[in-house]
């Protein structure tokens, strides 16, 4: 697969090789500055294979959990489990991620994906606002004007 090297090659290089719908995004985050000419035959790579990721369901599934890795909290899971039925209910979507992934149903794959990203993205959202509630108990109390 040419323009999985090509993604590995712009990963090296400090590039982020991202998917938003059916548009290929991509930032450099690595240090210093680095001349577009040198990653522009990978980019033309990619964009002559984009029809081949775009339809790989283990390119697809590695960006999903890429967004959940850079979203999530240290913490969030050990909290998460201890919520009834989150276990259950995250198996059986990576149980349908596979099955989708296995029989090639992109469409299928997509949605089993989304809902995956939805329940852990919420799993952080609600494990935030519970630290944040919590960390208000352990603020000082104000100091008030005496009168």
């Amino acid at each position: 697969m040419i323009w999985a090297k090509a993604v590995g090659e712009l990963e090296s290089l400090g590039y982020q090789v991202t998917l938003n719908g059916d548009r290929l995004k991509y930032a450099y985050h690595g240090q210093g500055n680095l001349p577009r000419e040198k990653i522009a035959s990978l980019l033309a790579i990619l964009k002559a294979h984009k029809d081949k990721f775009l339809r790989d369901p283990y390119f697809l599934i590695g960006q999903t959990f890429e967004e959940v890795n850079r979203a999530w909290e240290p913490g969030a899971l050990a909290w998460a489990k201890s919520r009834t039925g989150f276990l259950e209910e995250m198996t059986s979507l990576e149980e349908r991620i596979s099955e989708k992934a296995l029989n090639r149903d992109i469409p299928a794959l997509r949605e089993a994906l989304g809902d995956y990203k939805n329940l852990l993205l919420g799993i952080v959202k609600e494990f935030r606002a519970r630290e944040e509630q919590n960390s208000l108990f352990l603020l000082p109390p104000k100091a008030g004007k005496e009168k």
